[in-house]
């Protein structure tokens, strides 16, 4: 017969701890990932020009894996600066949401000391990525904060090891 290993839980307090842990650590690093993203926006945003840009392509990106097929564009913009002189690039984003119409006019903002560095210029587009990182990463530092103090046993466990008398008086 073979030997099972005894995965019962023996330790509520340690596994609270853990889940905790795991929790405070993603959020962490999600909303610091968000934060340094929406700095680095706000930092663009502070320096880019705005200009109109025309579409020359979009390139359709197919991805498949096993939740199915998803399409993302990547549309080519072809834009000047304030002296007038052409630039063409893609954002380095992709979205499902960039399927414009070739020939299109779309608002787009630049850097100019980077003009290959263009970006569409909607609040979504613009502020979406970094802020949808960084609301994560505040939910999952709460959770990991409040969940194990108010919704579990540990902190009767941990009073009920220090020998503390715990008495509950209703009301009615």
């Amino acid at each position: 017969m073979r030997y099972q290993k005894n995965i019962a839980v023996k330790d509520p307090v340690k596994v609270v701890k853990l889940v905790r842990l795991v929790f405070v650590s993603v959020g962490l690093l999600f909303f610091a990932v968000g934060s340094y993203m929406l700095y680095d926006t706000y930092e663009f945003m502070q320096t880019s020009q705005k200009t109109i840009g025309v579409v020359l392509s979009v390139d359709r990106i197919v991805s498949r894996d096993s939740n199915g097929t998803s399409i993302t564009y990547s549309p080519v913009f072809r834009y000047e600066d304030a002296t007038g002189q052409p630039f063409e690039s893609s954002p380095r984003l992709r979205s499902s949401s960039y399927n414009f119409a070739i020939g299109s006019n779309v608002s787009v903002r630049f850097d100019p000391t980077n003009p290959q560095d263009v970006r569409v210029d909607g609040f979504f587009s613009t502020w979406g990525f970094g802020g949808i990182f960084a609301f994560m990463g505040a939910f999952f530092t709460i959770i990991g904060f409040v969940v194990p103090r108010y919704f579990t046993p540990s902190g009767r466990v941990r009073r009920a090891e220090s020998g503390d008398h715990v008495s509950t008086v209703r009301r009615q």
